[in-house]
């Protein structure tokens, strides 16, 4: 062999080497860590993925990035959950093998040497939340420094670093660190970047509520919004040069702008004398073990389905201790709901059973302890594992919940190929762990109707038929309540490992066949499948669908109602009664509302009758002119009803009957409606003070009777709290 040709073999087999250790191998790793989280060898692919890292091999930048950075949710936690409903989770928690402990060593490293840019950031945030958890405020700002150290102040990262830093020391009641910050950042921010300075500002002025100084906060958002307007206004100036018809809209749709004034009505909502209020707590499981990291949000009523890429994003955000401890301090006054973030495992096998009317007022000066206990889910026994039912009866069993006086089951029909659902509370009050019903139950159920565009007879056939599908998959859940009838367990949440898992609690029903016109309607010819239902319309099954699907067009009430009375006859249901006394309510025809609330009286049994049902009947009280009766039925509505929903309507009858007015205040004061909204009635009433006995008493008669021409002209050059009051009332 010739020197040459063993030079370049030699050169040859270097290259390759070199290519070999600085792509292939890298690669290879890869390929192999993947093969063994997709062949279930999670532990051992973690290993692997650490001893690459601490190896210092070429692609452990891309490891942190793809197994630590990446499959942490977007918005810090898979979950949020609330009294109001549980938001998420996102696709990537399913890839998430590390806890932020784990991986927080290595994100240091990421901050450091990682490239900058958007994963960079992210790494950025999931640290935050780390040392927050930690109470490490030291740690917690020196990794915000480190990744703001490698952006300039031209990039958003940076400034969003900044502000993170600046609000982490307010978090941490470090001011004076907050004063050194501010003044250093003020001095680096560009002119273009006027949003910047608006939320320093509302930084700054929470940072004084904190320390009690009304004035000073009050006093730096209002210099800081009058800063941005003028430049608005100096912008829109300089566009109408070259454009003299130019409008600014982006100035009425600020988003900084529109939280900065939101802040100063909360501060300015504070009494002169009164600071702000405090809520505190800590967030733990039913077995004692503290859940650290999770997020803490306190929701007003307008954002209460609300969630942010941050904790820190929020007026009032913060996240749990390592004892699983959370508090917030200089909080407006008012009504809140308490919001948690959470990770899947922390929640694998267990559950928040919060009830969706359940919120905390907040007063000025004073502390509310509020304290989050997350409860094992229930275990259920059967109908499970997508298991075919085909009998005339159906077991429903599940396990004996501790502290448990009764159960709600809930009863659900996929959707969509499995893509979406539509569930419905079933049956209440039942005291064992176990009920039979009949199939044909399930068959009189309906579940709420999924469209695929606006024309009636668009609506997926699955949701019409409902439990009467025999194609169909079903699922069911169970709620268990104490004896003071508070929410304590669930079977429904979310199940990860072998352990937590269960059996499934789906199932098939095929006790029946279908027709011909149920055939026609899976096909989507609901037009051609009504038809033939009223071909045969004293067969049960057929009234059912046909009051389904004629009841999908308002235009068609009437004919439905008579429908649905001949089913009423032939198959007596409490869902069908409920339609027939809704239908002559909202046609205004009292007498016969009262008269089928009368049968509803008689076939339902007391516990189980509604108080939305219940409340109708009242208010055709009140338009029947009996009104004392009405009275008491609406007091007993306001026992079993935690929205308070018609409270308006017995502080009305309350007043016109002659109860003292300050019983009537208190009553008032205690009960706050939470329905749609958060309504506190107490100052309605109060300003009723100014209204004369002959005008209030006139416009409440004539708001009873539902004279609304009569009531208009009454109230036209009447006090303005009256016309306030009967407002409000005429909504319920």
């Amino acid at each position: 062999m010739k020197v040459k040709h063993l030079v370049l073999s030699t050169v040859s087999v270097i290259v390759l080497l070199v290519l070999f250790i600085s792509f292939l191998q890298p690669q290879l790793e890869t390929w192999g860590i993947s093969r063994q989280l997709a062949s279930g060898e999670t532990e051992q692919a973690k290993e692997r993925i650490i001893e690459n890292i601490e190896s210092k091999s070429r692609n452990r930048l891309q490891l942190i990035e793809k197994y630590m950075i990446s499959p942490a949710p977007g918005a810090h936690y898979d979950i949020y959950v609330s009294p109001s409903g549980i938001i998420g989770p996102g696709p990537e928690a399913a890839e998430r093998y590390f806890t932020l402990e784990e991986s927080a060593p290595y994100l240091l490293e990421y901050l450091e040497k990682g490239p900058a840019g958007d994963t960079h950031r992210k790494a950025a945030d999931i640290l935050s939340v780390y040392y927050y958890g930690e109470g490490d405020y030291e740690n917690l700002s020196l990794s915000l420094q480190k990744a703001a150290a490698r952006y300039d102040n031209n990039s958003e990262h940076y400034h969003e670093l900044k502000l993170r830093d600046i609000e982490q020391a307010i978090a941490f009641r470090q001011f004076d660190a907050v004063e050194e910050l501010t003044d250093q950042y003020e001095k680096e921010i560009p002119e273009s970047y006027p949003d910047a300075r608006l939320q320093i500002a509302m930084l700054e002025a929470r940072s004084y509520m904190l320390q009690d100084k009304t004035e000073e906060s009050l006093a730096v958002l209002d210099t800081a919004m009058e800063d941005y307007w003028e430049h608005e206004r100096q912008l829109l100036e300089e566009m109408r040069e070259y454009d003299p018809d130019y409008t600014d809209e982006f100035q009425d749709e600020s988003y900084y702008l529109t939280v900065a004034e939101d802040l100063k009505a909360s501060i300015e909502s504070m009494d002169d004398n009164a600071g702000g209020a405090s809520i505190e707590g800590r967030i733990t499981r039913s077995d004692g073990q503290p859940l650290a990291n999770a997020g803490v949000f306190l929701k007003d009523e307008p954002n209460v389905m609300r969630t942010s890429p941050s904790p820190f994003d929020e007026k009032y955000g913060t996240v749990t201790g390592p004892d699983g401890s959370y508090s917030f301090h200089g909080v407006a006054p008012g009504s809140y709901q308490v919001q948690v973030g959470l990770l899947l495992e922390q929640v694998d096998g267990w559950s928040w059973p919060a009830d969706m009317y359940e919120w905390v007022d907040l007063e000025a000066d004073e502390t509310e302890q509020y304290d989050v206990e997350l409860t094992p889910l229930i275990n259920i026994s059967g109908p499970k594992d997508y298991e075919t039912l085909e009998n005339e009866t159906i077991t429903f069993d599940w396990e004996d919940y501790p502290d448990a006086a009764s159960y709600t089951i809930f009863l659900g029909i996929e959707t969509d190929d499995g893509a979406g659902s539509l569930s419905v509370g079933f049956m209440e009050e039942i005291p064992e762990s176990q009920i039979t019903f009949k199939a044909d139950d399930l068959y009189a159920k309906t579940v709420g109707f999924s469209f695929g565009d606006e024309e009636w007879d668009s609506v997926q056939p699955e949701s019409l038929l409902a439990f009467a599908n025999v194609h169909g998959s079903y699922f069911w859940y169970v709620h268990a309540f104490d004896e003071d009838g508070e929410f304590i367990g669930q079977s429904n949440g979310y199940r990860l490992k072998e352990e937590t898992m269960g059996a499934l609690p789906f199932f098939q029903l095929q006790e029946r066949e279908m027709t011909e016109a149920d055939n026609l309607l899976m096909k989507g010819k609901v037009r051609e499948a009504l038809a033939l239902y009223k071909a045969d319309a004293d067969d049960i099954h057929n009234l059912r669908m046909i009051t389904r699907i004629n009841g999908l067009d308002e235009n068609n009430e009437e004919e439905t109602t008579e429908y649905q009375k001949r089913l009423y006859e032939l198959a007596p249901d409490e869902g069908t009664l409920f339609h027939i006394i809704k239908y002559y309510f909202s046609a205004g025809d009292w007498a016969k509302t009262a008269k089928w609330f009368s049968r509803y009286q008689e076939e339902v049994a007391v516990g189980n009758q509604s108080s939305y049902v219940k409340a109708l009947y009242a208010i055709t009280l009140t338009r029947l002119g009996e009104l004392e009766e009405a009275r008491d039925v609406f007091r007993e509505v306001m026992e079993e009803d935690p929205s308070n929903e018609y409270i308006g309507n017995l502080l009305a009858l309350e007043l016109y009957l002659g109860t003292d007015r300050e019983k009537v205040l208190e009553m008032a004061k205690k009960n706050k409606e939470r329905f749609y909204e958060i309504l506190d009635w107490t100052p309605l009433v109060e300003d009723l003070k100014s209204v004369e006995e002959q005008y209030l008493m006139q416009a409440l008669k004539l708001s009873f009777e539902g004279d609304e021409e009569e009531l208009e002209r009454f109230l036209a050059d009447k006090d303005p709290a009256l016309r306030n009051f009967i407002r409000e009332l005429k909504k319920r």
